[in-house]
């Protein structure tokens, strides 16, 4: 996100679980507070109606003037990636939220998948790249995505 508000004349970009913390200014967790339990990389569950109230909680915590500066500052379409039971899901869908609310060219991919970073394929143990099929499916979205601004 903070290339694609810094350089202008790029074609079009994606951002598959952006680091959105820094970028859309979510105020750091209030030091007097106890310490939260920590959270798993990947959640059990994460239902639409939890997505939604998280979004809201984060969107309660962010610097909107800092936040729309940089939002206000991309002009080419970006493809948010995220995962659904990712512990920064609602960051990663305020990003969105707040690209679509500044009337950005944007659009929203989030898989079911049990890894952070999924989308980076990695090789096996015989060397040779094996992406599962959520992977596929991501990968085939982007290239898809791209090459509807790339052509």
């Amino acid at each position: 996100m903070k290339v694609a508000s810094e350089y202008s004349g790029l074609r079009a970009g994606i951002a598959s679980e952006p680091a959105s913390m820094d970028y859309i200014a979510l105020a750091p967790p209030d030091p007097n507070a106890p310490p939260p339990a920590p959270e798993p990389e990947t959640m059990a569950v994460n239902t639409q109606e939890m997505q939604a109230q998280a979004v809201l909680e984060v969107r309660r915590q962010v610097d909107m003037t800092l936040a729309m500066k940089r939002i206000n500052a991309v002009e080419m379409p970006m493809l948010v990636i995220s995962r659904d039971r990712d512990h920064n899901q609602a960051v990663f869908r305020l990003n969105f939220e707040l690209l679509k609310e500044a009337g950005k060219d944007v659009e929203w991919k989030s898989y079911d998948h049990d890894h952070h970073g999924f989308i980076f394929i990695q090789r096996n143990t015989e060397g040779k790249y094996d992406p599962d099929p959520i992977q596929r499916e991501a990968v085939t979205d982007a290239i898809a995505y791209l090459d509807r601004y790339m052509k």
